[in-house]
């Protein structure tokens, strides 16, 4: 190779650098995309990044969060742990790979991220919420009252939290613990309907039909189409006030058929109206 070979081999090298963009300018690039949500945008840059093995593991969080946004969830949960790997920790990271990893269905990994977030962030309020949430969803009420008891007792002027409370408490069968959160929740809100609801259904649960069957009532003043609280209050009244019970259940039928309830209950309203009929000729 003579030596104007060689020059030119070099301008050429030269060329291809220059060419070449700098790593740090397209990751700068990228999170200006990211920060403005162009995420879309962001994706293809820092993937190109990784494929150059760029060194920097933000990459891997700012690539999982941008895939969150987009839908691949799958992608969303690989990165964001690789961000972990690289001790790259910080609270959203907990909050999207939690979400990524239930909209795959996969609630146990995603439980186990909650835990590992409300233990590094106990205060995130609304991640504990959503934690709680998931807990119940996945049959365990007693994990989900603990973080709706904590949640609604450090909030008690928080509807939404004592309601939820008090409707986990029902299901553990805590009737005095379910009491006191709906009443904190008719407190702040008096025509809350499922709170007034609620009452109606632990004391029915007591055997205390009478009070029970005020606050089926309670909640039907509040709101006439209350489906739960028209079939609950027909049936208690199915015996002892079979006129009322006969309104009530056409009332629920007529309702049930309008919001396309299952049929097993669109049946058992039919064969009640019958029987009451039957009886009232």
């Amino acid at each position: 190779m003579n030596f104007k070979s060689v020059i030119a081999l070099l301008l050429a090298f030269s060329a291809l650098a220059a060419c070449k963009p700098n790593p740090d300018k397209l990751f700068t690039e990228a999170s200006t995309a990211f920060a403005e949500e162009r995420y879309e945008q962001a994706i293809p840059i820092y993937e190109q990044l990784l494929a150059d093995q760029f060194s920097n593991p933000n990459l891997y969080a700012k690539l999982g969060i941008s895939y969150a946004y987009t839908g691949a969830y799958e992608k969303c949960t690989e990165f964001i742990q690789r961000a972990f790997e690289s001790k790259v920790d910080y609270f959203e990271l907990y909050e999207t790979l939690t979400f990524c990893y239930e909209r795959q269905k996969k609630d146990t990994e995603a439980m186990t991220w909650y835990k590992k977030g409300i233990e590094k962030y106990p205060d995130r309020y609304e991640f504990k919420n959503s934690a709680a949430l998931l807990a119940f969803r996945s049959k365990n009420p007693q994990l989900a009252l603990d973080w709706f008891g904590e949640l609604a007792d450090k909030n008690p002027k928080n509807v939404d939290w004592n309601y939820n409370a008090g409707t986990v408490s029902e299901n553990l069968e805590k009737y005095d613990m379910a009491e006191r959160y709906y009443r904190r929740v008719l407190e702040q809100k008096p025509k809350y309907a499922n709170a007034s609801f609620g009452l109606g259904s632990i004391f029915e649960k007591q055997n205390q039909l009478d009070i029970a069957k005020g606050y089926y009532e309670k909640t039907l003043k509040i709101d006439p189409d209350h489906l739960s609280a028209l079939l609950n209050l027909a049936q208690l009244e199915q015996k002892t006030e079979p006129k009322q019970a006969l309104t009530h259940w056409k009332q629920y039928l007529a309702l049930a058929e309008k919001r396309k309830q299952p049929q097993k209950f669109l049946d058992q309203a039919k064969k009640q109206i019958k029987l009451l009929e039957g009886g009232t000729k």
